[in-house]
Order: C-alpha cells, then sequence, then structure tokens
C-alpha cells in the first residue's frame, strides 16, 4: 500500500516570498459510478468534477503529487453489486495505456488502495507523473470491475481516461 507523508502545512517565509505552492498531498477526486438496469449499452454512467477531453475523463494533479481517486459506487436499479472485497482488491480497477480497454489485471495508471463503506467505494492511487516531453501520460483505458460475490465473476465497467498532468512545483 502507498504511504503518504504531508509535509509541514506553513511554508517557510522564503518559499512565501517566491510564492511557492506548498501542495504536499495527493488531489482527492471523487467519481460517482451509477449502474443502469440490466441490458443497458453502457451499463452504467459516470459523474465527476473532472473535465471531459474527446469522451474520455481528465485526470489533472493541479500541482499534487498524484491523485487519490474515490469511486463511488451508486445501484439503485439493480442491488447486489460491490466493487471486489480486499482479497480481491487488485481487481477492482485494471488500467493500461493506450486505447484498449484492459480486460485482465495490468495497472498502468490505477494502483487499487483500499475498498471501504461495505465495498462501495473503491479507493486507487493515479501518480500522474511527469513524462521526459514535460506532459502526462496520456490516453489510458481503465476497467472497473464490480460483483455479487465479492470476487469473479465481475461485470465490467470500461471508461477512458487521459492524463493531462499538471505541474509538481
Amino acid at each position: 500500500m502507498t504511504e503518504f507523508i504531508l509535509a509541514d502545512p506553513q511554508p517557510t517565509t522564503r518559499a512565501k516570498n517566491r510564492g511557492a505552492r506548498m501542495l504536499k498531498a495527493p488531489r482527492i477526486v471523487d467519481i460517482d459510478v451509477y449502474l443502469q438496469p440490466p441490458g443497458s449499452n453502457p451499463p452504467y454512467t459516470l459523474d465527476s468534477t473532472l473535465p471531459i477531453k474527446n469522451g474520455n475523463l481528465s485526470f489533472k494533479n493541479n500541482g499534487h503529487p498524484g491523485l487519490i481517486v474515490n469511486f463511488h459506487l451508486h445501484d439503485e436499479l439493480n442491488p447486489g453489486y460491490t466493487f471486489p472485497d480486499s482479497a480481491h482488491l487488485r481487481d477492482g480497477v485494471w488500467s493500461e495505456l493506450g486505447p484498449n480497454c484492459p480486460t485482465s489485471g495490468i495497472w498502468d495508471v490505477f494502483q487499487p488502495l483500499s475498498v471501504e463503506n461495505d465495498g462501495m467505494t473503491l479507493q486507487a492511487y493515479n501518480e500522474n507523473p511527469t513524462q521526459a516531453n514535460g506532459k502526462g501520460l496520456g490516453e489510458f483505458h481503465f476497467t472497473l470491475n464490480v460483483t455479487k460475490t465479492g470476487g469473479p465473476p465481475y461485470l465490467a465497467l470500461d471508461p477512458g481516461g487521459d492524463d493531462q498532468n499538471g505541474s509538481r512545483k
């Protein structure tokens, strides 16, 4: 599990004089995932304050060291689904760089951290690193897996994303 250490929240006088922003904790982002009735295509809708670029959620860290993303599952129309239990935590979200949706365990972008709220919230970390070209990772796709058993079989939800890195300085 990734551990985050918060720096002293009081910037030094020198840092204040330079106008430096002291952002030491990851940005917290919430994404609401609404399951749709059986047979719907897609079987989910998403709601978030993240902007959408070319149909993908645009992940920006806004100067923070990455993002903690809280996926909140809402299952009013097809009750019984949750994110996988802690024994199957890594199956909660798979992420792959490029245009393809992952169909098995790969974690190029998201690292699952925990499942909370009786399985209705999955927390994941997105480092959102700066590449050598000064930009973010770019287009990626991810699969959220939900289940009625705590583990396989899964109902796969496959939205897309775009890491548009903000400066960490």
